[in-house]
């Protein structure tokens, strides 16, 4: 999915656990709406997905834990 530099505050993913592929970035999420992507889908245990969150803020340490879980899963994480 992408939806990269539309000024997005907040992006709810919560309902959607086959997302492989997301790109929200160039956008205005804060560090709080950022460790949230990163939360939801570490929680969703899938593998070898890309996901792209340059231009936003960075992510807290928390995020970044959840950020190396889908890196050991082969996810591509750019934040």
């Amino acid at each position: 999915m992408n939806i990269d530099n539309n000024n997005l505050t907040s992006l709810d993913i919560s309902n959607d656990p086959g997302l492989l592929h997301l790109n929200v970035s160039r956008n205005s999420l804060d560090q709080t709406a950022v460790d949230g992507i990163l939360q939801t889908l570490d929680a969703y245990d899938t593998s070898d997905g890309s996901l792209d969150l340059t231009g936003n803020a960075a992510p807290s340490v928390i995020g970044m834990a959840y950020a190396n879980n889908l890196t050991s899963r082969g996810w591509e994480v750019k934040s």
